[in-house]
């Protein structure tokens, strides 16, 4: 009992759950993107295909995180900052292929002319939209709270 709670103090530990979280998202975004009307052929084996590259790398971390040094496993940290910067700017082009599409979605609906209200009316692009629009404030938020460009530098970039 007592190495299960020294095992959660440990601030790589926490780390490993934030990123199971993260998995939450990349999961959802990329089960969006198998929708036929995106017509994306082969969409459903390239995201089988990242989602176990996500758990191997999660995987990784995790046995990283007992005990090993970054120091002593510079290759495996390494990959696996890598690894999630490929997956994350992957997150990045699906979110915004589909705030696009939902985008082009309500312009068919409407044919053409839009109001501020048509936009939070689509549940998938308002979503979408405030889920972004959340981190990036977030992010320019902490900036201004640290009084630090760096929050915002390292927040919109991928690593």
């Amino acid at each position: 009992m007592v190495w299960y709670v020294s095992l959660f103090k440990n601030s790589n530990c926490t780390h490993i759950f934030t990123q199971a979280h993260y998995y939450i998202a990349f999961s959802i975004l990329s089960n969006a993107l198998e929708d036929p009307s995106f017509g994306l052929k082969g969409i459903h084996i390239a995201n089988i295909l990242l989602n176990y590259f996500y758990l191997g790398l999660l995987i990784m971390c995790f046995i990283l995180a007992l005990g090993n040094r970054p120091q002593g496993a510079i290759w495996g940290y390494t990959l696996a900052i890598i690894g999630f910067g490929l997956i994350t700017i992957f997150m990045t082009v699906s979110a915004l292929l589909l705030a696009f599409k939902g985008l082009d979605q309500l312009v068919k609906e409407h044919k053409g002319s839009l109001s501020l209200g048509d936009f939070f009316s689509d549940s998938i692009f308002r979503n979408i939209v405030l889920s972004l629009a959340a981190t990036l404030g977030l992010y320019v938020f902490a900036s201004l709270i640290f009084v630090s460009r760096f929050p915002l530098l390292t927040g919109t970039f991928p690593p």
